[in-house]
């Protein structure tokens, strides 16, 4: 009996060392668990130690490294259309991009066609920094396409220029390191087998030096890259030299243009001898409105439109002795600041809506599947010398027709060159669904608070 005490002691003490030990061992896998691992590098013919383990971007059919140059080679598919890429990077822990333009920061959309190679500085968690240079090539066939089927237009004394979708066949300029072919257009008069030469920049072709085919009727133009050819056009004439319009009324981009009020024209080469007229029209009005122009100076004209249109996005043209000089886009209503879709356009540039270009009319045509562009009215415009805000949030693109009703989100976009780039415009791009049914559909913005914007002038043709 004396020595069953010692006997408890002893069970007890194992007890409490077992409990211990058990107790430590799950300390230690749970702390084990929940200790963050090192993240595992993925080392890739991509790979560039301590900053880029690898690239990808959707429609790349290939991707190489040139280490000595610092390069990245883009090859895409041969169908591949779309005017943007995204560079997705997988950057070593720690490193980071010097400059997005997304709302990831691993993530950089590049206008490419007929540009130069984009230019990236990345940086390391200690400091070093390395400047990257990012290929296009396009092996497919060179096509594109006018955007406007009308003759061409001396737009000085001795030139013209023209604007077009770059489709496929083309990447940056140049496309690999080392490579030296540029994008050219050639001008032909096919009576007489007289070509010039012209420049390009962008979706931008200019000729100079052209009085020698101002009679022919016979003028074609032919894109040249490297060994690739594409007829642009043919049987063209070159119309002289008269009056230019730029725009119509003032802060088109901000303001609507007023009803009952004298509303001025910019433009050139005006004549006290000629007469103007303007004409208003859109898919949703029955009749199209004329009204009378009357000249002030070589550089504007004026007039007044009567308070019988309704509130709306329209195509306004402006004819010299029934001669059409230029068809704008513009919304027109009672209210200065009424929400409606500013402008649509199918091919992105960077610039384009701090261009004269961005104000054409022109009919919308385009793709399932195919991204289009939205401008918002009023324009959004961002802080002066703010950088891009990935997370601007615009309005929703409402697509309508009889049979079939959609909503697409935007992802936003901006036109850094506003006011000789102190300030950014904001636009949306939208991507239209592959399953969409083909048809005529009414373009809307749709805002959160569950209004809807007027229609645009003329109703998207989707095919």
């Amino acid at each position: 009996m004396t020595h069953q005490p010692d006997v408890a002691v002893k069970r007890l003490l194992l007890l409490l060392s077992a409990s211990l030990i058990f107790f430590l061992a799950c300390h230690k896998e749970q702390k084990d668990a929940t200790e963050p691992q090192p993240e595992e590098i993925k080392v890739t013919p991509l790979t560039d130690p301590a900053f880029i383990q690898y690239i990808e971007v959707a429609g790349a059919e290939k991707i190489t490294f040139d280490s000595t140059l610092d390069a990245y080679q883009i090859t895409l598919e041969s169908g591949h259309k779309a005017d943007e890429i995204g560079i997705q990077f997988k950057l070593y822990p720690g490193t980071y991009l010097n400059w997005s333009n997304t709302s990831s920061n691993t993530l950089v959309d590049f206008t490419f066609k007929n540009k130069p190679p984009l230019r990236l500085e990345i940086t390391t968690a200690f400091g070093q920094t390395k400047t990257y240079e990012f290929y296009v090539k396009h092996p497919g066939q060179l096509k594109a396409a006018l955007e406007t089927n009308d003759d061409f237009q001396l737009t000085s004394a001795s030139g013209f220029g023209l604007s077009c979708d770059l489709i496929t066949g083309i990447g940056t300029v140049p496309e690999s390191p080392g490579a030296e072919a540029k994008l050219t257009a050639v001008l032909t008069d096919a009576s007489t087998g007289k070509q010039i030469v012209g420049n390009t920049w962008l979706n931008s072709i200019y000729f100079e030096n052209v009085s020698q085919f101002e009679k022919s009727t016979q003028l074609s133009v032919v894109l040249r890259y490297g060994d690739k050819t594409f007829e642009l056009t043919k049987n063209r004439k070159l119309l002289p030299l008269r009056s230019l319009v730029y725009l119509f009324g003032d802060y088109p981009l901000f303001s609507a243009a007023p009803l009952n009020k004298k509303i001025p024209i910019s433009g050139a080469r005006f004549s006290p001898k000629a007469i103007y007229k303007v004409t208003v029209q859109s898919d949703f009005l029955l009749n199209s409105v004329t009204i009378p122009a009357t000249f002030s100076d070589s550089a504007s004209l004026s007039c007044t439109l009567p308070s019988g249109i309704p509130d709306g996005s329209y195509n306004i043209s402006i004819f010299e002795n029934d001669t059409l000089v230029k068809s704008l886009v513009r919304v027109i209503a009672r209210n200065e600041k009424e929400n409606a879709v500013g402008q649509i356009w199918t091919s992105q540039n960077e610039y384009f809506i701090n261009s004269l270009p961005y104000y054409n009319a022109r009919r919308i045509t385009a793709e399932r599947g195919q991204v289009i562009y939205v401008n918002p009215f009023p324009g959004v415009l961002g802080r002066m010398y703010s950088p891009f805000d990935p997370n601007l949030t615009l309005p929703d693109l409402q697509l309508k027709n009889a049979g079939n009703s959609i909503t697409l989100k935007a992802v936003t976009k901006a036109d850094p060159s506003f006011a000789d780039g102190t300030f950014r415009i904001y636009y949306g791009q939208y991507t239209l669904p592959t399953d969409l049914a083909p048809g005529s559909y009414e373009a809307r913005l749709s805002y959160p608070d569950k209004s809807v914007s007027m229609p645009y002038w003329n109703k998207i043709e989707v095919r």
